[in-house]
């Protein structure tokens, strides 16, 4: 009876409808204070690491989006992938609101940078306004950092200045080779106007 849920019986896979679909991300977010009681609870400070310098390189994420609409052919999120094996509609966004709140939670409990994961420009121009907006009446400590997959026009980079204490970015063109760049089906520009 559990919508969208593929399972196995007696070797017999079974596939329910995939009745629902989720307009935003904003209802599934995480339990900051289950996670850090569960740690110190089974005092377990090293298995609960996401990789081996964490503690010299401490490193939070907020994840802004399910799924993407680009179709880079490495990448298991892509708009082709999620539209062969998940239902519903993608990408699927967190609201500026959710993000702006998932950051202040995150701020409450570390000092360290706070990574938005993925491109919120993927959402609209007004969309990454939106968040950059909700960020600006949300300020914290830490350093804030977004993802482009593309270089940022100017104009968001002085938005982003101008709203945000201390931020940072990260580029991820996926090659410095123009050629494999495109093979791989990244947004296409010229590394000049990377650099």
């Amino acid at each position: 009876r559990v919508p969208n849920l593929t399972w196995k019986a007696n070797g017999a896979v079974h596939v329910n409808p995939a009745s629902f679909a989720p307009s935003s991300l904003d209802e599934y977010g995480f339990d900051l204070g289950l996670m850090a009681r569960a740690v110190v609870g089974h005092l377990d400070f090293w298995t609960s690491t996401p990789f081996l310098a964490w503690w010299r390189h401490p490193i939070t994420a907020v994840f802004t989006v399910r799924g993407c609409a680009r179709e880079c052919v490495t990448c298991g999120a892509s708009a082709g992938a999620f539209a062969r094996f998940m239902p519903g509609r993608h990408p699927l966004l967190r609201s500026p609101s959710a993000i702006a709140a998932q950051v202040a939670d995150l701020a409450g409990i570390t000092r360290a940078p706070i990574f938005l994961v993925g491109d919120l420009r993927d959402g609209g121009d007004a969309y990454a306004r939106a968040v950059v907006g909700a960020l600006a009446r949300t300020p914290v400590s830490n350093r804030i950092i977004f993802e482009f997959f593309e270089p940022p026009a100017p104009e968001f980079v002085h938005a982003i200045d101008a709203s945000i204490r201390h931020w940072g970015a990260e580029l991820s063109p996926e090659s410095a080779d123009e050629a494999i760049r495109a093979r791989l089906g990244k947004a296409q520009f010229a590394n000049a106007r990377m650099e």
